[in-house]
């Protein structure tokens, strides 16, 4: 037996020290990353590591180019110095090498639960089959992979040893993700992919003011979908400049120049990476991510497994196993054939910078880059911005569409994508689904008030903003959701007081009025509809709202004049408008309103007999709502029997003096409205027929044979004002007593009794008490005269000498001892009115030698 041996003399060896392989060339990684990283979501456990670290060494050459471009900035004195590219081989490749770049991409958006377990070969396999491709022992992770697990902080930081921007370098060091996420040490995060994939690309576009469009297509995916790197603590840098990106900027025109060029740089970049791919790629098969000749498909012999083990140990890749270990056939393993092939394929730059076109587009990307630009800028202007906000709309349109349960996450990631005009168009379509789920509820509410208030106030506003609203007053909520809705639509017209916007939510109110039931019913001036419009109609401007309202009103008739007996749709008409009117309140301005019908009206582009007698209903109608203004006026009604004797308050002694004096004022101003509507509507629907039959009357044999070729005609006694009126509005009259009846009942100059204001306003039937009232108050009080109605019917170039003159006959008629109507006319517009009856007959000299055989006489 040996000796026993005296513990206490022995020393206390120090451990060897492990002396760590050099990190691989940035060639060696960028090949790595590329041949494992094409279909990541097959790659096995092994192939995993190995792509993770080749990421680790990549990571390492981007920070040693920022240690060098962090001194440039330090030491150039002015912003003319060029950026050395030559020192910074791995953001180079990065940016110029579009096979590397897309790689990157798919990374970012890897999914890590797709992936499975035993490889591509084994995902394919039914469930339950036993069936496994042998490709060597099964064995436990090498040393290696346990050595670089263990090395992963002092190699994955972009910035080594926090020497350019420290809280950078500490806030995007990923180790903290492979043993924090619930994993056991020394094994390798599923997440750690699409993480080291996030650090990459900040690390390498940090300093770029313009970044390409799929950084916030993968942004956009991966928080609508798994959110495998965007919640990631060491992503917080990366994922600010997203987001401050989403917002509405302000961008100057230099800067929206420069944006233009980066965009179409990488563009122009990534349409080159599917072309550089099939170049590259060689004609062998897939398998478990890697590529595997054709021609080693077999199994090998344990002589050429050793040889390649051998080989794969001398090479540099550092995340190769033991001499001990088999290990996985990548291909051949020729370096300087894999190193022309990638010159050759896929358009590495390794070049030096003395070459300027290939520094040319990089010198663009990193114009104006300075160490005092913040770190959280936006990233994307002009039409980079456009297709990043698609390439979002897409990715939430393919979320949707995927009909995934899990809306719980998703509803909490959507406000801050809702500066997006599409984002907020396509969440309004499942907004109904999720304020009726329990579950969505709670959250469903403050995604609808983040919706109002990133609402854009633009004329005219955006067509998805438009969209939205229309989604939002169409929301089939709960009872207890009502006052909700109201209150956000108000919000919305407060947001955007615009007539486009306010005359949509009149319209939804209008037609759910009239969807509700016949509206000849006696309406709730409490309805949700009602209550709605009242809200809106508050927040607005009172001229903007009643022009709105007018608007609405005038395409809900002129929809219903379409289809339907006529009069019962002027019935159910003048029953939603009595309804509206009453639940406004003092809030209607009943004046304006009717001034904002008539110019509705005016706006028509057919205009016909049937359309102008339709647009004379709805016009007298408005403007007899004026009376509803008038407190006194109807609260004297209201008070008054429903079948109260018609001669009762005729003298109308219950209204307000005040109030009187200023309807009086007001209705002149409506009546010069009507006026100007019935000369230039009314009378050019007329003025032909009118013409043709003023000269039949004019046209008589007896002037043809002497001087005079044309006179007044035959003389007429009967007067304008004293005709029967069943025949002037009936077919069979003549044109111009149709036209005269019109512009009589619309300018109240028809008394209620008169037949022809029954035939007008009623169809032929008998007024009810109110009715009645309200038109004789307006035929009493309502037809004063200004000097300017007189001009109107002088100036219009529709009206006839002879229909000048009737209008001014009916006008005056009213101005008798039995009505107390003011007039108001200067000396020369009598002396006018005089020359216009005066009459000049047309001579049959002055008739033949005239160019245009038109002249009148001097008498």
């Amino acid at each position: 037996a040996p000796p026993p041996v005296d513990s206490s003399t022995m020393k206390d060896e120090p451990p060897a020290r492990v002396v760590p392989p050099p990190p691989p060339n940035v060639g060696t990684c960028i090949k790595s990353m590329i041949s494992l990283g094409s279909n990541a979501a097959a790659l096995s456990t092994r192939n995993q590591t190995e792509l993770i670290n080749s990421m680790v060494g990549y990571c390492f050459h981007l920070a040693n180019d920022q240690d060098a471009f962090a001194r440039f900035l330090r030491s150039r004195e002015d912003f003319q110095n060029e950026v050395p590219f030559s020192e910074m081989p791995a953001t180079r490749d990065m940016l110029t090498d579009p096979e590397l770049l897309q790689c990157i991409f798919s990374l970012l958006s890897h999914n890590p639960k797709t992936r499975a377990t035993s490889g591509a070969h084994n995902a394919s396999q039914p469930p339950g089959s036993t069936f496994q491709m042998k490709q060597g022992r099964k064995r436990s992770p090498s040393e290696d992979v346990a050595y670089i697990t263990s090395k992963k902080r002092q190699l994955l930081s972009p910035i080594p040893k926090n020497r350019f921007h420290p809280k950078q370098a500490q806030g995007m060091h990923p180790s903290k993700t492979i043993a924090g996420d619930g994993s056991l040490k020394g094994q390798i995060s599923e997440k750690s992919i699409p993480v080291f994939a996030a650090i990459i690309l900040y690390s390498v576009f940090q300093h770029v003011d313009h970044w390409p469009v799929q950084i916030m297509k993968a942004f956009a995916e991966d928080s609508f979908g798994p959110r495998n790197w965007v919640d990631d603590e060491r992503c917080k840098l990366f994922i600010s400049n997203l987001e401050t990106s989403l917002k509405q900027n302000e961008f100057d025109e230099k800067s929206s120049s420069a944006a233009e060029d980066a965009e179409a740089y990488f563009s122009s970049l990534m349409a080159r990476s599917s072309t550089v791919k099939l170049a590259s790629c060689p004609n062998n098969k897939v398998l478990n991510g890697a590529a595997i000749s054709s021609s080693h498909q077999k199994t090998s012999s344990s002589k050429e497994k050793r040889k390649r083990s051998t080989i794969a140990k001398s090479s540099d890749d550092f995340s190769s196993s033991s001499g001990e270990e088999e290990v996985l056939e990548l291909g051949p393993r020729k370096e300087e054939k894999n190193n022309a092939d990638m010159e050759n394929n896929r358009g590495l730059t390794v070049s030096s910078n003395n070459s300027s076109d290939n520094t040319s587009p990089l010198r663009n990307l990193f114009q104006g880059v300075s160490i005092a630009k913040r770190r959280v800028r936006s990233r994307y202007q002009m039409r980079s911005l456009e297709l990043a906000y698609e390439a979002i709309s897409n990715a939430l349109k393919d979320r949707l569409d995927s009909k995934s349960k899990k809306n719980y996450r998703l509803l909490q990631v959507l406000p801050s994508f809702l500066p997006i005009p599409q984002v907020r168009c396509l969440a309004s379509r499942h907004l109904t689904f999720w304020l009726q789920s329990p579950a969505l509820a709670g959250l469903a509410r403050k995604l609808f008030g983040h919706m109002v208030q990133e609402l854009r106030c633009v004329e005219p506003p955006l067509s998805e903003d438009l969209e939205m609203i229309d989604n939002i007053l169409k929301l089939n909520l709960k009872a207890n959701q009502l006052s909700m809705q109201i209150e956000h639509v108000t919000m919305i017209a407060k947001k955007i007081p615009t007539r486009n916007v306010a005359q949509l939510i009149f319209t939804h109110c209008l037609h759910g009025e009239t969807s509700s039931g016949s509206v000849s019913n006696s309406l709730k001036p409490n309805d949700d509809h009602l209550r709605m419009l009242r809200s809106v109609y508050a927040v607005l401007n009172r001229k903007l709202a009643a022009n709105a309202l007018a608007s609405s009103v005038s395409s809900l008739f002129n929809q219903a004049s379409t289809s339907g007996d006529l009069r019962s749709q002027l019935q159910n008409i003048r029953c939603l408008l009595c309804t509206v009117v009453d639940a406004l309140g003092n809030l209607y301005d009943g004046f304006h309103f009717a001034k904002a019908i008539i110019k509705a009206q005016s706006s028509a582009s057919t205009k016909s007999t049937t359309t102008i007698k339709t647009s004379a209903r709805l016009i007298f109608e408005c403007s007899l709502l004026v009376t509803r203004t008038i407190p006194s006026l109807q609260s004297a009604l209201e008070a008054a029997p429903k079948k109260a004797n018609k001669k009762t308050l005729s003298d109308f002694d219950l209204v307000d003096r005040a109030e009187l004096e200023n309807f009086r004022i007001n209705m002149l101003g409506l009546r010069k409205t009507i006026l100007r509507w019935c000369t230039t509507d009314i009378c050019h629907v007329y003025q032909k027929k009118i013409n043709l039959e003023e000269e039949a009357k004019c046209a008589d044999a007896y002037y043809e044979r002497g001087a005079v070729i044309r006179g007044p005609g035959a003389p007429s006694y009967e007067s304008v004002l004293k005709v029967n009126s069943s025949l002037e509005y009936g077919d069979s009259s003549s044109p111009f007593h149709r036209m005269m009846a019109l512009v009589r009942c619309m300018l109240f100059l028809s008394p209620p009794s008169e037949e022809e204001m029954k035939l007008f306003a009623m169809g032929g039937e008998e007024f009810d008490s109110g009715r009645f009232q309200r038109i004789r108050f307006c035929c009493h009080y309502g037809v004063d005269i200004d000097d300017k109605m007189l001009q109107i019917i002088l100036c219009s170039p529709n009206v006839t000498p002879n229909t000048a003159l009737s209008i001014i006959e009916t006008l005056l008629l009213r101005c008798g001892s039995s009505c107390p109507a003011k007039i108001d006319c200067n000396v020369d517009t009598v002396w006018e009115i005089y020359r216009l009856a005066d009459y000049a007959p047309k001579f049959r000299s002055d008739h033949d030698n005239s160019p245009d055989g038109i002249s009148y006489a001097e008498q």
